[in-house]
């Protein structure tokens, strides 16, 4: 977020076994999932909303855009640690 790649109120969204997750991005950089639990990062959200153990949230989450196409948000990461300048990287 600090970025400007993602901002608050943004929709993430999950698929697993033909489920459809929702969650959103929260103006503290947390993400809100649909029990209203908030997580500090992509894993344990999509842990929790999976009931696993563990799970991939950068491979799990997709940002979903305003003319509806969507980005998994491993992409938007990498993305922003590219932009950074050498001395913050």
């Amino acid at each position: 977020m600090d970025q400007g790649h993602l901002r608050a109120g943004s929709t993430l969204i999950g698929l697993h076994h033909g489920t459809i997750y929702r969650a959103e991005l929260t103006e503290r950089a947390r993400i809100r999932i649909e029990s209203g639990e908030e997580f500090e990062a992509a894993s344990p959200a999509a842990t929790a909303v999976l009931d696993k153990q563990s799970w991939n949230g950068w491979m799990f989450w997709h940002v979903a855009g305003p003319d509806g196409g969507m980005t998994l948000l491993d992409d938007i990461r990498k993305s922003a640690i590219a932009q950074k300048p050498a001395s913050e990287a």
